[in-house]
């Protein structure tokens, strides 16, 4: 018999619809997809994506979706539940009812961010309800993305058993190397993230290379992809710095255009402040481009190892990033053997890994509500 899985999550993307089409392909699962939203204004893809699974977006009737409600008292445990977070009334309200009929369910997250400032009758509010949610005799589990992201859980009290790796997927058909890269003497860096430099710190990336421009070096073009509310801030900054030459904003890709755009590139750069666990890592990667990214990015923690497959950064520090790109740009021998490396590194995370995740956290689940796990 099918497992009946039904994912609710905030939006759909093209990184998410390549997981749910692989778990609906399987002939163990039979999912169905809620949607809070189903079109962004931050992401305004205009493209219509290929979604081979049963889906729709979730019912705003006095905030809450009560036909999910009605599917969560009816499931049986042979129906699981996986909730995208907890920040919207319908998720909210479903994992809580979730826990309290003690159904089998997971709530599935980014890295959280533990860094993040909670004090007073919010922080205590919010422990007491996980606490609730993530009580020892619940079937609950946590799908969390990433090594930081597991530890991160450890941190907020969760129980071991309940906790599982379960990072973003990847389509390595569709991002994958150029057949051939022409070769120039100038190093091609690339990013692509919402113009916002409090979040995606563009800013720090772009002095970076003024910083190196002033050292009269300049082999450099930067091409930074996406669109968002400091265009006018960077675009200032880039005549400020002189690097009209070299950094330009190409705008907003569609996804037919995003692996293009990552094959024409020599190095990803990622130089996000708090940044969960960024695809954008894992999908450069899988083009075989290194990656130069933040020490506070989840995915460049959990992939890049220094020196081998890209460079760590200390997020915010242009200096230290322009030292770091200074060495590459000192020695662009080094770049093809790097994404190589950064190749085989994504390579070992197929989505594969995500299925039998997924089977892990199912059984696991039936076995503790007959007292076995």
């Amino acid at each position: 018999m099918k497992k009946k899985i039904k994912w609710l999550s905030n939006h759909p993307n093209f990184y998410n619809d390549f997981l749910f089409n692989a778990i609906h392909a399987d002939p163990a699962f039979e999912l169905e997809a809620f949607f809070v939203k189903t079109v962004l204004e931050t992401h305004p893809w205009k493209k219509e994506r290929r979604l081979t699974f049963l889906h729709r977006e979730i019912d705003k009737t006095l905030w809450i979706d009560w036909n999910l409600m009605k599917q969560a008292f009816k499931a049986d445990d042979n129906t699981f539940f996986v909730i995208g977070g907890w920040n919207n009334p319908t998720m909210f309200v479903l994992i809580s009812l979730l826990a309290l009929l003690n159904n089998p369910f997971a709530i599935w997250s980014d890295t959280p961010n533990i860094r993040a400032k909670r004090t007073g009758w919010k922080q205590k509010l919010r422990q007491y309800w996980l606490d609730f949610v993530f009580a020892p005799h619940r079937k609950s589990r946590f799908l969390v993305t990433g090594t930081v992201g597991v530890e991160n859980a450890h941190k907020m009290g969760i129980s071991a058993h309940k906790i599982f790796n379960f990072p973003f997927a990847t389509d390595l058909d569709f991002f994958k190397p150029a057949p051939s890269k022409a070769r120039t003497d100038k190093v091609t860096f690339l990013t692509s993230g919402r113009l916002k430099n409090d979040h995606k710190g563009h800013h720090i990336a772009i002095e970076a290379f003024g910083l190196l421009k002033k050292k009269g070096i300049a082999n450099f073009v930067y091409k930074i992809a996406g669109t968002g509310p400091d265009q006018e801030h960077i675009e200032a900054q880039i005549e400020a710095l002189g690097l009209q030459e070299q950094v330009h904003l190409v705008g907003w890709l569609e996804l037919d255009e995003i692996a293009p755009f990552y094959q024409s590139g020599d190095m990803l750069i990622h130089s996000s402040f708090f940044d969960p666990f960024p695809n954008v890592v894992l999908e450069a990667m899988a083009v075989g481009l290194p990656v130069m990214g933040s020490n506070l990015a989840g995915s460049v923690v959990d992939r890049v190892v220094p020196a081998k497959n890209g460079y760590i950064c200390a997020a915010g520090d242009p200096i230290d990033w322009a030292n770091k790109i200074e060495l590459v740009l000192k020695a662009p021998e080094i770049l093809s053997e790097l994404g190589q490396a950064a190749r085989r590194t994504a390579e070992a995370h197929p989505v594969d890994e995500n299925i039998k995740t997924l089977q892990r956290c199912l059984v696991v689940s039936k076995a503790k509500s007959v007292g076995l796990g």
